[in-house]
């Protein structure tokens, strides 16, 4: 007899449809970020740290899990196949994916970074986060860019939803739509002004949404709940 919390939107309503727990009690408290740590740092400063040319397009792809085809990865591969980025360079950290030599773009691989510090760096240092998860029940990483102001680029039904509004804070491509998935890419970088208004708006989402102080408090109340503690 347990109650449930499904971190985000997404994953709460397919917990919904579920016939082993729609029956239950299944609230909606997403993931938490501490804003002191994760905030946009000196992008000349983290850009001279990791070695990045400060005159190019910084494209940013990671995870813990990188050669799991649900963090599309071969996504990746085939819209740098198809689709040529002049003056851009790809950012890898974390799990070396499968099949890294195949990249039809520029990149470097920077390994798996451990410390928050170095990470926030790295989030400030680049335009996007690309994130093409074919499934993604949260997505910590994109919030932690939105964070540091890095906007990201995800597919539509996926948990980043949460906070990545579409055109307004990042861009939510349609579901494995190579095509529309580098009009996002060209959308957020072609105008600068706007490029900054996106970056401060995901700035906000993030700290009036996400915060340590109002995620706790959701627990605490939940918890409070399920002990009748009023």
């Amino acid at each position: 007899d347990f109650n449930m919390n499904a971190h985000s939107e997404w994953f709460y309503k397919e917990v919904k449809k579920s016939a082993l727990h729609k029956h239950r009690k299944i609230t909606h408290i997403p993931g938490n970020i501490d804003t002191s740590i994760w905030k946009p740092q000196n992008i000349k400063f983290a850009r001279e740290i990791f070695n990045l040319d400060e005159n190019k397009k910084i494209l940013l792809f990671g995870s813990s899990t990188a050669t799991d085809h649900r963090k599309g990865f071969d996504f990746l591969l085939k819209l740098f196949k198809q689709k040529k980025f002049k003056n851009y360079q790809l950012i890898i950290f974390g799990e070396q994916p499968e099949d890294i030599n195949q990249l039809d773009i520029e990149y470097n691989y920077v390994g798996k970074i451990n410390d928050t510090r170095t990470l926030s760096l790295l989030y400030s240092s680049a335009d996007i986060l690309l994130m093409p998860s074919k499934i993604e029940v949260f997505g910590q990483i994109s919030l932690e860019a939105s964070a540091c102001g890095t906007p990201s680029v995800i597919f539509e039904n996926t948990g980043p939803e949460d906070w990545i509004k579409h055109k307004k804070n990042g861009y939510v491509a349609k579901y494995l739509d190579i095509e529309d998935y580098a009009n996002g890419i060209n959308w957020i970088l072609e105008d600068q002004e706007r490029y900054q208004n996106i970056s401060n708006y995901g700035l906000e989402i993030v700290k009036n949404n996400f915060n340590d102080t109002l995620i706790g408090e959701k627990f605490i109340q939940e918890y409070k709940s399920l002990i009748n503690i009023k």
